[in-house]
Parts: C-alpha cells; structure tokens; sequence
C-alpha cells in the first residue's frame, strides 16, 4: 500500500493523508466487488480537480467519496467499473429526460449518447467522466449531462424539460462567466499555449501521456522509472505549474477586477484538463 503521506503530497500537504484515506477507504468499501482501484490514481485524481484558492482539507471533506471512487475507477479502466456505472446510474437515464419525451427509442438513443460520452475516449484522451470532481452527487451530474443531451435532439422540448434539471444547467453555464469565457477566449489560449511551452521537457511529457494518451500513472511511472507515488506528485506538479504560469499571464494582461478575475480562474481551472488534451494533442 502506498504511503498516504507521500501521496497527500500531491493534494497540497502532508497534513491532508488523513482525509484522503478516508475518501477513499469510503469509495473503497462501497464499491468492494470491484478490483481495488490503485491509491496513486484516486489521488491524482482528487488532487487534479482541487480548485485554486480554497481550504483544501475543508474542500475534501465535502466530496462525494464513493461517487468519486466509482468516476476515477471508470476513468481509469478498472475492470468491472464501466458495468457498474451503467447498472447504478446510467440505467436511470431515461427517467431523467421521461419529461422531454417518453418515447423508448428516445430514452435508448439518449442512454447511448451518455454512455459513450462519459465512458469512450476520444482521440486517446481521458473519457469525459474523467472531469467529474465529486462536489456534487454523481447522478445529479449525470443527470445534467442526460437533460442536455436531450435537448440537444429535441430542442423545442425546453418547456416540458424537468426545471430542476434546467435550474442545475443554469447553474452550470452562469451567463456572467459564459461572457468571461467568450471575451477572453483568445487571451486564454495563447497564455496556456505559452505556459506549456515554459514547462521542463519530463512535464511536457507527463502531461502529454496523462491527458492526450490517456496513460496511468503506472505507465508514467514506468518511463519515469519511478515510483508511482512519485509519478502522481509530478504529474499533478505539472498540472499546477501550467494553471499557475497561465493564472499568472492572464493577470499581468487583462484589465478584470478582482472579482472577475476570480471567476475567470475557476473557469480556467474547472476547463483546464479539456484545453490541455486539446493542446497537447495537437503537438
């Protein structure tokens, strides 16, 4: 078993080893049937999507353990893990959208869609249920995803959609941060693509078999000829040192308030892992 005090390392302290055996002695315990998902991974996993600016110990205690288990489990590829998420929470799909329309070959159409969104790579990159941080319930995420597929294929539909559902989609695209987005698109991608240029040529590489490959931290470990645990520390120091150098630029050239700016970098954060397989695929 690793040691949890080297790995709280790449969560951003020492003193954080308690609270993330706990997240994952949770996930761990719940989902006994499958294969124990290696401690490396959950917490690279957990220390990926940590946002910038919070009490980390208070964040991880309000995670969903066991949802974030299972996510990183199927993230991952562990055997079995797939299966389950479809049998717990991809099967409720079609309840999800029954207000948008009824019909079987809909719910069938939509639950393919989810399905091969979440768990499919693309393009070598992690499957999307990757980008799940556990600061919700998994199925209320899911849900999000369902509804708006769903309307994606009926979009006069919106009327008869579940407002609950459509509450949580406004939530998640504030139009406030959504014109943040769209005003400084440009200013944020040529910030990131220097920022990984300024990266040491392991990170680049790291970065490069973690996001755009999709490689394990074992597979990273092996051409490190490292450790695992050191192979996660690095993998998420690489990360840091992107959002950082980029979190820097952006607030040497843009005129934001203090405000704005903090909205933008958890934009920054929360797309960071999309715009780095983007990125690094491309090279």
């Amino acid at each position: 078993m690793a040691s949890w005090e080297s790995l709280a390392a790449a969560a951003g302290g020492e003193e954080l080893a308690g609270v993330l055996r706990e997240l994952y002695q949770a996930g761990r315990t719940r989902w006994s049937a499958l294969p124990p998902l290696p401690p490396e991974d959950f917490v690279t996993h957990v220390a990926i999507h940590v946002p910038p600016d919070v009490d980390r110990a208070a964040h991880l205690r309000g995670l969903a353990a066991e949802d974030l288990y299972l996510a990183c489990a199927c993230a991952q590829g562990l055997p079995g893990a797939a299966a389950v998420f479809d049998t717990e929470l991809v099967s409720r799909v079609p309840g999800y959208i029954a207000r948008i329309d009824r019909s079987p070959a809909f719910a069938d159409e939509i639950t393919q869609v989810v399905r091969e969104r979440l768990l499919v790579r693309r393009d070598g990159a992690p499957p999307r249920i990757a980008d799940y941080a556990g600061r919700g319930a998994l199925a209320s995420w899911l849900r999000v995803i369902a509804v708006r597929a769903a309307l994606d294929r009926r979009p006069a539909a919106d009327n008869d959609a579940d407002p609950a559902a459509l509450d949580q989609l406004a939530a998640d695209t504030a139009p406030e941060l959504a014109v943040l987005r769209t005003r400084h698109a440009a200013a944020m991608t040529a910030a990131l693509r220097d920022a990984v240029a300024a990266l040491t040529p392991e990170q680049r590489v790291i970065l490069r078999m973690y996001f755009a490959s999709g490689q394990s931290t074992e597979q990273i470990a092996a051409v490190l000829r490292v450790n695992r645990s050191t192979a996660a520390r690095r993998l998420v120091a690489a990360r840091q040192a992107v959002f950082d150098e980029t979190h820097r630029r952006l607030r040497a050239e843009l005129p934001l308030s203090t405000d704005e700016f903090a909205s933008l970098a958890r934009a920054l954060h929360d797309q960071l892992d999309v715009s780095l397989s983007g990125l690094l695929g491309e090279r």
